[in-house]
């Protein structure tokens, strides 16, 4: 790229950067508006307060009985109520351990104490992402980190109480990890996202498969550490009440809180795309279309892990984009995820020296097209506008690493 095309790309970089420090500023004031108008009530948060208060009142036994769930959440909200009369508690037994504390004090100032550790959470990400760009140029660091700040499911992880800023930093901190060998750490955060253990799978295959045993034996080693805290503190049926809940939830559809048609994966493509399909063939496609996934995982990683081979972020933006359009649930807020292999196949184009301009501009542009898709054509397409930037980013991914497996044969 010629100097004077450097320059122009660097003010075109910085000038979108400006629009999603606006964007960001505005999502700070939604939130507010929110608050003040006291809807936060509607959110991830609630379910999780909810099962806190059961285990709190002596009820951990029946945390998992929608009926006792919805008697307890309807007694919470005082007349107010989500669509079927219950947000469900479907998340694993740990983390309503872990939401106890919260329900000694009201919903609203337990939403406040979450949300200031969701801030601890987003400072914690920027700092991750600094420590990551620290070699990059200053308009490339800012960029990053105004386009993550910027993104619609930013405002929704926030807005929700949900636990997908959560997931998105263990991973990075497990990425990290793994770049540095603290093969234990990368176990750690691993083992943290048990939270929302739909995430876990395609890790898990790729450490198995590239085997990398120090790492899955540390996760290993804290997976039995929770599950004997969670035995001993609310009983050790609740392991089987959830994994049945977990079957229930896999094919549920606008029911226990699961909405299909607003998901960015597959499933949520083919529900928007063929509304006339009947729910269990839809199922039956997105499963397959899961293990098939699966399966492209395992080739991917099966000749072992190397993460200072030059291609490793970008095997690794492969595979979580894998997880990520073809798995059975993934809700708008997890959308946020897409910050990492967005990342990975950054770092990978810098190492390149190919395309890092062209792509580092889409990434900053993606906010703003997200944010207006949303409130525009919504899921009008069929594939609502994150889903197919994921799927353009795995084509994009795949190619690149074909390109750079044909090189080093030729």
């Amino acid at each position: 790229m010629s100097t004077h095309s450097a320059k122009e790309s660097a003010r075109l970089q910085k000038a979108l950067s400006w629009l999603n420090v606006g964007i960001f500023i505005s999502y700070i004031g939604l939130w507010l508006i929110a608050a003040f108008q006291g809807l936060l009530w509607r959110a991830d948060f609630t379910a999780f307060y909810t099962a806190g208060l059961m285990v709190r009142s002596g009820a951990a036994a029946q945390l998992y009985d929608y009926v006792l769930q919805t008697s307890y959440q309807q007694q919470l909200l005082q007349g107010r109520s989500f669509l079927g009369g219950l947000l469900p508690y479907n998340y694993p037994p740990h983390l309503a351990l872990l939401m106890a504390p919260f329900s000694f004090v009201p919903l609203p100032v337990a939403f406040g104490l979450w949300t200031l550790l969701q801030i601890v959470l987003l400072l914690w990400l920027v700092h991750s992402l600094r420590r990551i760009a620290i070699d990059w140029r200053v308009v490339e660091r800012r960029a990053l980190i105004f386009a993550v700040l910027a993104l619609p499911m930013l405002l929704r992880t926030f807005l929700l109480g949900a636990l997908s800023l959560f997931a998105t930093v263990m991973f990075l901190r497990f990425y990290l990890a793994l770049k540095t060998g603290h093969h234990e750490q990368g176990g750690l955060w691993l083992a943290l996202v048990s939270v929302k253990p739909q995430l876990l799978p395609v890790p898990a295959l790729m450490l198995l498969v590239g085997r990398h045993w120090r790492v899955l034996l540390a996760a290993a080693a804290v997976g039995l550490l929770i599950v004997s805290v969670v035995g001993l503190g609310v009983g050790w049926l609740r392991w089987g009440e959830f994994a049945a809940v977990l079957s229930r939830s896999a094919s549920a559809g606008n029911t226990l809180g699961i909405y299909p048609e607003t998901m960015y994966n597959l499933k949520g493509s083919l529900v928007s795309l063929f509304p006339g399909w009947p729910e269990s063939t839809i199922n039956r496609i997105a499963w397959g279309a899961f293990l098939v996934s699966l399966l492209c995982v395992a080739g991917l990683w099966r000749r072992g892990l190397h993460p200072q081979s030059p291609e490793f972020e970008l095997r690794l933006a492969i595979t979580f984009l894998l997880g990520m359009l073809f798995a059975p649930h993934f809700n708008p807020q997890d959308g946020l995820l897409l910050v990492l292999p967005a990342l990975w196949v950054y770092i990978y184009l810098r190492q390149q020296v190919r395309a890092r301009d062209v792509f580092g501009i889409l990434m900053l542009l993606a906010p703003a097209v997200f944010l207006i898709s949303e409130f525009t054509i919504g899921g009008a397409m069929g594939v609502r506008m994150p889903t197919l930037a994921m799927a353009l980013l795995l084509i994009w991914s795949c190619v690149s690493l074909w390109q750079t497996k044909a090189r080093v044969i030729l």
